[in-house]
């Protein structure tokens, strides 16, 4: 009798056992892949990262209404940015869009949807607007990039092209295909 007790007692408590340790094996997994694939690791409302170069002046300014970040990937998300780079001898640039992802700690940002650019008049330009959908920014090269169609307004003239290229520390912008231009 007692051994028929041992018989049924060791199998049940190693079920107990295989299961408990089987849960936990699936809850960890689950929790590593969604930071891999998807889940944040942190998430930020209402943020101003301020970059200063190397004298202590401001560089950049970026606000946020919300930050997704993802440190494993070196990637963040952010929501209804704006973004400000200032230069030295032109007036600063002020972007914004509905979206910014940033990679390898911002030395890439992508913004997306309703993205405007504009660089105020100051002495050495009119004031310029360009209005697209998508636009990759490299903030240490102050350089801007997009292949997709672009509309960019100045006191006298609009132009509208397929891609450009811009130096937003000169202000220098390079149009790539199919320009129109109607000059006001």
């Amino acid at each position: 009798m007692f051994y028929k007790k041992i018989l049924v007692f060791f199998p049940i408590v190693g079920f107990i056992v295989l299961t408990a340790w089987l849960l936990h094996s699936s809850k960890e997994m689950t929790k590593k892949q969604n930071n891999e694939y998807g889940s944040p690791d942190t998430i930020m409302t209402d943020i101003t990262v301020i970059q200063l170069d190397k004298f202590g002046k401001v560089h950049t300014n970026l606000t946020s209404k919300k930050v997704f970040e993802y440190q494993a990937q070196k990637h963040a998300k952010f929501v209804q940015p704006f973004y400000t780079i200032y230069n030295k001898n032109r007036a600063p640039w002020h972007i914004s869009s509905n979206l910014a992802n940033t990679f390898n700690d911002a030395d890439k940002i992508i913004l997306s949807g309703n993205v405007i650019a504009e660089e105020l008049s100051g002495t050495q330009n009119f004031g310029t607007t360009l209005l697209t959908t998508q636009i990759t920014i490299f903030p240490n090269k102050e350089y801007a990039i997009t292949k997709k169609p672009v509309t960019i307004k100045q006191p006298s003239n609009t132009i509208d092209a397929i891609g450009l290229k811009v130096n937003l520390k000169t202000g220098k912008i390079k149009l790539l295909s199919e320009t129109k231009g109607i000059y006001h």
